[in-house]
């Protein structure tokens, strides 16, 4: 960042800096060294070779002092461990205020650094220091990178070299680790029970900067957990410090223990975490149940449900239906399928047990039986010599026999429409420029009417819905050379809102003027 300084003229220049600085103590140089060796580890993850490159650096810089603020020979400020230098120094500042630091403290600097790294023009350097061997080399690597891309001192060449030698000499030897610490395993959802549709997620803590490779190791339990041997067990590598065990990789009502090695890769050390164990069930079923065989009134009947999580099956006994029980049954409303100015067609669902059906249509305040329908038969009823333009009303029973007696369910919901109208005629067509004019005849009966236009190729679309006074309608903003075909339908408008609609009259076709 700047020039490299000795310890005696960095005391000299304190005394011009832009901020009062406090000297630091020889007890308090050797707190900071921990506390930022221990966040390069435990929080960026740095191996101890990575870590010692940093210290040495920040040594030359700083000698760990965060209070420390200079200028530089151009005047601008430089400060912190790092020696942040004019809009760097700026940014540090900005950064602590936005997220509750002091500037000038270790906290907020190594927090700063961090995200600092995390940034595009720093991510290489980052990722350059997360993959140095962890040993002395690795150490003197990490030191000469650091100062020659993060730092960037005048004559950095010569300085780079400097400070890998103390990194490699001085700080290796003290701080260099090759002993992971032994990683503490434990359940995200701190509980030994899960579904079978869920993942098991297993945490772990940092096994500090002398581990660069965990391994999870999986298996039913069972064996002897002192002796166990590793190739037996399922085996996951990874460098994060949590694994999602998929849940389709999991058997029902089985036990599970887990394990975690922590490696340091170069010098084949590791270390183990205890074991945790879990249990995989179906914690609540969900079960889709399928009659298998229909209950009588002299038999019982069999439904079978499978839940669709497990696979659990349950078969049930339906008991025999009694009398009671298919009275109090209802038949499903019925629907029209078909419908014409003198007669309506409906239908409806089957009833279990039905042997036959009746069909009722109101008139004068009366429910009248106008057909009987067969259960073996087609569920239909077609009723005809209707009134046009005529609200009706239907219902529908069923209608069993059990020891020579007749039963008979509650009716359906009741069914309101109405027959059709005629068809209307367009009896006239006109066409003026950028507008067509229809009239039709008079539709008797008929509550209203709609008028319909399809554009080109394209379909139909509403463009009015007019009273039963009205018989006339023009299409205006046609546009010129456009292909039109307009069409009219009537339409009764039943007692609960429904809408009946006759068949559309014959199209006129035409094009835009």
């Amino acid at each position: 960042m700047k020039k490299a300084i000795t310890k005696a003229i960095l005391i000299v220049m304190t005394i011009v800096t832009l901020a009062t600085v406090m000297p630091i103590s020889a007890n308090a140089s050797t707190s900071n060294v921990k506390k930022i060796y221990n966040f390069l580890t435990d929080e960026l993850g740095f191996n101890s070779a990575a870590a010692c490159g940093i210290l040495a650096n920040i040594e030359r810089e700083s000698d760990f002092n965060p209070k420390l603020v200079i200028r530089d020979s151009n005047g601008l400020p430089s400060g912190g461990i790092c020696q942040w230098n004019g809009g760097r120094f700026k940014n540090l500042k900005n950064y602590c205020n936005n997220n509750g630091y002091d500037y000038l403290t270790i906290e907020g600097q190594l927090s700063y650094l961090n995200y600092e790294l995390q940034k595009s023009s720093y991510k290489h350097i980052y990722n350059y220091l997360k993959n140095v061997s962890n040993n002395a080399s690795g150490a003197y690597n990490a030191a000469h990178y650091w100062c020659y891309y993060f730092e960037v001192p005048a004559n950095r060449a010569t300085r780079a070299k400097q400070r890998a030698t103390i990194a490699q000499n001085d700080y290796w030897p003290v701080y260099g680790e090759t002993s992971p610490k032994t990683p503490v395993l434990s359940l995200a959802e701190k509980t030994t029970k899960y579904d079978i549709t869920s993942d098991v997620t297993v945490n772990w803590t940092s096994a500090g900067g002398a581990c660069d490779l965990y391994k999870v190791f999986i298996k039913q339990k069972g064996f002897d957990e002192k002796t166990y041997d590793a190739s037996e067990m399922r085996t996951v590598t990874t460098t994060a410090t949590s694994y999602e065990i998929p849940a389709f990789s999991l058997e029902l009502d089985t036990e599970y223990a887990v394990l975690v090695r922590a490696y340091n890769t170069s010098t084949g050390e590791y270390k183990n975490s205890k074991y945790v164990y879990f249990t995989v069930s179906c914690l609540e079923h969900d079960y889709t149940t399928v009659v298998t065989k229909e209950p009588t009134f002299k038999k019982t009947g069999t439904q079978v449900s499978t839940c669709e999580k497990c696979g659990k099956v349950k078969k049930e006994t339906l008991p025999v239906v009694t009398v009671e029980d298919f009275k109090e049954t209802k038949t499903s409303k019925p629907y029209v399928t078909a419908a014409a100015h003198n007669g309506i067609r409906i239908r409806w669902e089957a009833t279990d047990h039905a042997t036959a059906y009746r069909v009722y249509i109101r008139n004068n305040g009366e429910w009248n039986l106008v057909g009987t329908v067969s259960a073996d038969k087609d569920l239909t009823y077609l009723y005809r010599g209707l009134e046009e333009a005529t609200e009706y009303r239907f219902c529908v029973k069923a209608v069993t026999e059990h020891d020579g007696k007749t039963y008979m369910n509650s009716a359906s919901a009741t069914l309101v429409t109405a027959t059709e109208t005629k068809v209307p005629e367009i009896s006239d067509f006109s066409k003026k420029s950028g507008s067509a004019s229809i009239d039709w005849d008079s539709v008797k009966g008929a509550d209203g009417y709609q008028v319909y236009l399809a554009t080109g190729k394209g379909g139909y679309k509403k463009v009015a819905t007019l009273g039963p006074k009205t018989t006339e309608y023009t299409v205006k903003s046609l546009q010129k050379g456009e292909s039109y075909k307009i069409v009219v339908r009537s339409y009764v408008e039943c007692s609960n809102g429904s809408l009946v609609f006759s068949n559309c009259s014959d199209a006129k076709s035409f094009k835009g003027a």
